[in-house]
């Protein structure tokens, strides 16, 4: 008895995350106006307790300007001051202006505000995006 239900405890999980659908964010300007960037994650609504794969896409608005060099990742709540259970971090650039993002991880429902410092030589800029965690 336990272990069918245990079966249909992850046959649940694995549909629901089967039906949710991608989360595409963006695109957002930068804050000095030098980049729109592009969130796409793997589910939306954020699957909570679970890994979230994460890319991101960096277009350039100014001719010349450079694709970054580095971007820290950081995840919280707003007026909570929580901040994300894990240490997210952007790996890259990989081609094309694209990063990819691991070790996101919503622990509980709410508003999130994720902020990307961008760094790109002697430069320094910053997006935030807000993701709806139910």
């Amino acid at each position: 008895m336990r272990r069918a239900l245990l079966l249909l405890s992850l046959l649940a999980i694995q549909t629901a995350c089967l039906h949710a659908e991608p989360l595409t964010a963006g695109p957002e300007v930068s804050e000095k106006g030098a980049y729109r960037v592009t969130l796409s994650c793997q589910f939306i609504p954020p699957v909570l307790n679970r890994f979230q794969d994460c890319n991101l896409h960096f277009a350039p608005i100014r001719a010349g300007k450079a694709i970054p060099d580095g971007i820290a990742v950081a995840a919280r709540v707003p007026g909570l001051g929580r901040l994300m259970p894990t240490s997210p971090r952007a790996r890259g650039p990989l081609e094309n202006g694209n990063y990819r993002i691991e070790g996101l991880k919503f622990d509980m429902a709410g508003r999130w505000r994720l902020r990307l410092d961008i760094g790109a030589g002697a430069s320094h800029d910053r997006v935030d995006f807000e993701i709806d965690v139910k």
